[in-house]
């Protein structure tokens, strides 16, 4: 009669659930970060709707980045805080709707300049002083093709004195190596969000679906500063930039 395994059965059981650990981990990560983008998704919708409401109550215009003079806590999320509240069902998710499940480090991410998602600079939001043409807020019947205007989007901050692999989000988006980068956040294979990863991006015509962020962050074309590749409304130029 048997009393116990051998010292070569214990070691082929160990070998063997080491071998499924190792198959089955990696299943695991990727199924939590699903999860997390498609909550991360939800939040776009969320605040892609109240830009959206905020614009039909506003004769058809997105809100500015900022007051003059500038204020962290009142950029452009304020504005728009009132209209997701009106779809959240706690605090807690209204709170919450600011920030992207997938963000490491303990930089807070709400409602003011340091939230996970920024609108898309100078075409949606404008730019101080907003008296022209070039600097004023977008209106819906800026866009022609309201399906290619990227209107929201994850986005990423890096200041000088963050650490290489430290990232916060940003109130816009813009082509930046620093500031205002979209944020590839999901997936991504480097620590530069940048540069790596998929992002949550959400266009004028409401729809949401997540892109590869290095399609946004690089383009072969100078930088127009104010023409952002992604801007539809200030350049009359050819879809050098698909999406």
């Amino acid at each position: 009669m048997r009393k116990g395994f051998t010292l070569i059965e214990l070691l082929v059981v160990i070998a063997i659930i080491a071998i499924l650990a190792a198959i089955l981990f990696p299943v695991f990560a990727r199924a939590r970060e699903k999860a997390r983008m498609t909550s991360c998704l939800s939040n776009v919708k969320q605040i892609t709707l109240a830009l959206i409401m905020y614009a039909d109550d506003h004769d058809e215009t997105f809100p500015i980045a900022y007051p003059e003079p500038y204020n962290y806590a009142k950029v452009w999320t304020f504005y728009v805080t009132s209209y997701i509240s009106r779809q959240a069902t706690s605090v807690y998710d209204l709170d919450n709707v600011w920030k992207c499940p997938s963000v490491s480090g303990d930089d807070y991410q709400g409602n003011n300049a340091y939230s996970a998602y920024g609108a898309v600079l100078y075409a949606i939001i404008g730019y101080p002083p907003y008296d022209t043409e070039m600097y004023r807020p977008g209106k819906f019947c800026d866009f022609k093709n309201p399906v290619k205007q990227l209107m929201l989007a994850e986005s990423c901050y890096h200041a000088s004195s963050y650490p290489p692999d430290r990232y916060s989000g940003w109130y816009y988006v813009a082509r930046s190596s620093t500031s205002g980068g979209v944020a590839g956040r999901h997936f991504k294979d480097t620590v530069n969000p940048q540069l790596s990863g998929m992002a949550n991006c959400a266009f004028v015509d409401g729809h949401a679906k997540a892109y590869k962020a290095v399609k946004f962050n690089t383009w072969p074309y100078p930088d127009y500063y104010w023409n952002e590749p992604w801007n539809t409304r200030k350049e009359d130029r050819p879809d050098v930039y698909p999406l």
